[in-house]
């Protein structure tokens, strides 16, 4: 395997633009593949086997238009009663409205007398919402969002939950806050700009082939949505650290006075080969998720090793290709002053403390242990639970309906 990965890398570093357009035309091609397959994402969370399954199977074949989504839509006012003279012509108004929508199969009534959607002070309601679908859109939210201006002019607040309130929030820009983490702390541990690049563009480039990836797995598995922001976090980590230990060990060889081709292969001999058994490691670990036997689970837990198998290609492939690109000129635009000698690895800090714990590995061993089970202490009082609308934000919408349900209604 070693040799192997030392050709690799001493191949790839010697051919870096053959490298870049291998990388380039599969990326291009997996992305014409997702096309051409059409698949697409599926949030059903379906649980083949329980009766409750068996049951929404049933109904969505034997009424379609009752076996779609339902959204609870929230009405609340802190003046009177929803139900007086004041208020009652704009709750029936908004129902009116909300039954008008787009793929609406009904609305139920607030007013009914066996209904009970209507708190005991009367200043909280709710109207359950029934979609002819299991996919809602920007085009039921934009129908909800109108009603709601209109209601809250006439002194109703209107609050939004479930799928309709998730179509509401904006995406969180975790992705993007990783990767200016990233890049301080590589630039502040390599002292260079291009160093610190390298890792950076061989993660970015395998979420990317991998993302295309995960679109064409859509097509054969049940991949739910929230598998692509999950695969993008996973893969910029992994991609990051993987990079990471094949440009130290390249840097390293460099100093030592290799060719650049001989430091890139034989980092990829030494640390590539620590990469795919880590990689592969978590590849089998997360497909472990099949055995749950839930297909958005499964989908999920495939989605996730395919971007971890692209990140480990990219880091024994695109990697010793961009070290190549870079040459000598790995070190420049450094950020150290201009006297900074590089020491040997075993005079650093690390270097030196590395020697130390080699030296008494029982005594840290047990130390290690020891403080990984005091760590693990609090899991012994763990809470699991489902998460529900409770758990978000106080200033979203649908926490505010929450709330306003628990205090109506208790």
């Amino acid at each position: 395997m070693s040799a192997f990965l030392y050709r690799l890398g001493r191949t790839s570093a010697r051919h870096p633009f053959r490298v870049l357009g291998l990388w380039l035309v599969a990326a291009i091609a997996v992305m014409a593949l997702q096309g051409s397959l059409g698949g697409e994402f599926d949030n059903s969370e379906r649980v083949p086997g329980v009766e409750s399954q068996h049951a929404a199977d049933v109904l969505n074949e034997r009424f379609p238009s009752q076996g779609g989504l339902s959204a609870r839509i929230v009405l609340h006012t802190d003046d009177g009663r929803l139900d007086d003279a004041n208020h009652a012509a704009t709750v029936e108004q908004t129902r009116a409205e909300l039954d008008g929508g787009a793929d609406v199969a009904g609305v139920t009534d607030p007013f009914e007398t066996e209904s009970a959607a209507v708190s005991a002070d009367g200043q909280t309601a709710y109207l359950d919402v029934t979609y002819g679908l299991d996919k809602l859109t920007v085009t039921q939210l934009d129908d909800a969002m109108a009603v709601t201006e209109a209601a809250r002019a006439d002194g109703v607040q209107v609050e939004l939950t479930g799928a309709l309130a998730l179509l509401a929030q904006e995406a969180p820009s975790s992705e993007l806050i990783g990767v200016g983490v990233a890049i301080i702390v590589l630039l502040v541990a390599f002292g260079s700009v291009v160093a610190m690049g390298l890792p950076i563009v061989t993660a970015l480039m395998g979420i990317f082939a991998g993302a295309a990836g995960v679109g064409v797995l859509s097509a054969f598995l049940d991949v739910p949505e929230f598998s692509l922001i999950l695969s993008a976090m996973i893969g910029l980590g992994v991609g990051i650290d993987y990079a990471l230990f094949i440009v130290t060990r390249h840097r390293q060889h460099l100093h030592e006075g290799m060719s650049v081709e001989d430091a890139a292969g034989t980092a990829v001999a030494t640390a590539g080969q620590a990469v795919l058994f880590a990689g592969t490691t978590v590849v089998i670990a997360i497909l472990g998720l099949f055995l749950a036997g839930l297909p958005a689970i499964s989908g999920m837990g495939a989605a996730v090793a395919l971007v971890v198998t692209v990140s480990m290609a990219a880091a024994v492939t695109l990697l010793p290709g961009l070290l190549g690109l870079a040459g000598t000129k790995i070190d420049k635009l450094s950020i150290h002053r201009k006297a900074h000698v590089v020491k040997p690895a075993e005079e650093t800090l690390a270097g030196r403390w590395a020697h130390h714990v080699g030296n008494h590995p029982v005594r840290y061993a047990l130390m290690g242990l020891g403080a990984l089970c005091a760590i693990a202490i609090p899991a012994l009082s763990m809470r699991i639970g489902v998460p529900d609308d409770g758990n978000a934000p106080t200033q979203t919408t649908q926490r505010i309906a929450f709330d306003q349900l628990a205090a109506g209604f208790g």
